[in-house]
């Protein structure tokens, strides 16, 4: 018997990743969900973990215009910097 455990799969594509719609609340009633939408509308989301997380590499040019995530992976240890 073989196992494998804490794996990770990543994908690379050339032309880049499109980013997920999340269009679960978009025509909820509740107020707080309404709101943590209007507060996370910039920020985009290229792939999802199921009982893992997931991660991709956001790139900018030199005049700091985003260019597409051409990676993203599994992790079995999600990591995110924030401001302090």
């Amino acid at each position: 018997m073989a196992y494998a455990f804490q794996t990770r799969i990543e994908l690379e594509c050339a032309d880049g990743f499109y980013p997920r719609s999340d269009l679960s609340t978009y025509q909820s009633d509740d107020f707080e969900l309404r709101l943590g939408d209007l507060h996370y509308r910039d920020v985009r989301e290229y792939a999802v973990g199921r009982n893992t997380s997931a991660g991709w590499q956001e790139r900018r040019d030199a005049t700091n215009d985003p260019l597409p995530v051409t990676r993203v992976w599994t992790d079995f240890l999600p990591q995110q910097e924030v401001e302090r």
